[in-house]
């Protein structure tokens, strides 16, 4: 069975840059070997008509067989070093979706891309998912209440040289029966507009697309997962697109964490 976006489309390098262990090492095939064991319910959720709601369990479970790297602890020297993010899934109009921010014009560095709400670890925060409830609150509104967490992926580098580490959370209904971002508390300094993206949508054939990077480890060229928008988007101008750092975590969780396959669509 062919994944959906095989391995091979990521060029040489982005394995080490996401912290993959390699496919012939044991805990490769120890991990490979218990993801089986969650594969089959995920991939039949996702491919169902209806798509009733995220399989919370079935999310947490594949989230627990990918041991991720150890935080840096707030107190640490290396904590200002270190930030996280929240992947927050939620239930919008559509179904299962996922909430994402696009940053505010005129701010230092990734003015008017999209990203998860997130950001460096504070002295004061208890732990890395403190950060990236922390953050969330500040950014769009949400109570660390609202969320519950499911887990934490593996950090990642970004090109500051930060380590980010993604911690994934369902975001409870928190207005009404879905979340609707329109009506969240922005902090507008930072975050132009919060918005979700169906599920179903990024799972679309044609919403994924690949880009080269010019970062080229080891002198191979490095190309980058790139999510289109909906046309429809309110707001939105139809050049943004989920790519970056954000782009991997996005494409790390759909397609290695959840493990979305080819045939199952």
């Amino acid at each position: 069975r062919k994944a959906l976006f095989p391995a091979g489309e990521l060029a040489a390098g982005v394995g080490a840059m996401l912290g993959l262990p390699s496919a012939a090492s044991p805990r490769a095939a120890m991990a490979c070997k218990t993801a089986a064991q969650h594969r089959s319910s995920v991939v039949r959720w996702l491919v169902s008509s209806t798509l009733p709601s995220w399989p919370l369990e079935e999310v947490a479970s594949a989230l627990a067989t990918r041991a991720p790297r150890p935080a840096t602890a707030p107190s640490s020297p290396g904590a200002r070093r270190s930030a996280a993010v929240l992947l927050p899934l939620c239930m919008d109009a559509q179904g299962p979706a996922i909430l994402f921010c696009l940053r505010a014009t005129g701010l230092s560095s990734h003015s008017g891309e999209v990203c998860f709400p997130g950001g460096g670890v504070d002295g004061d925060d208890a732990d890395i998912v403190a950060t990236a409830l922390r953050e969330t609150h500040e950014e769009v509104g949400l109570e660390p209440s609202q969320i519950r967490v499911l887990g934490r992926m593996r950090n990642l580098t970004a090109k500051n040289g930060k380590q980010v580490t993604p911690v994934v959370g369902f975001v409870s209904g928190a207005i009404g029966s879905y979340l609707d971002a329109s009506k969240l508390r922005i902090e507008k300094d930072e975050v132009q507009t919060a918005f979700t993206l169906s599920l179903k949508h990024l799972l679309e054939p044609d919403t994924l697309s690949w880009h080269n990077l010019p970062r080229r480890p080891l002198g191979r060229p490095l190309r980058g997962p790139c999510f289109r928008l909906p046309p429809d988007l309110a707001g939105m101008s139809s050049e943004v697109r989920v790519w970056g750092l954000t782009g991997f975590i996005l494409h790390t969780f759909l397609f290695d964490i959840l493990r979305v396959e080819r045939h199952a669509l």
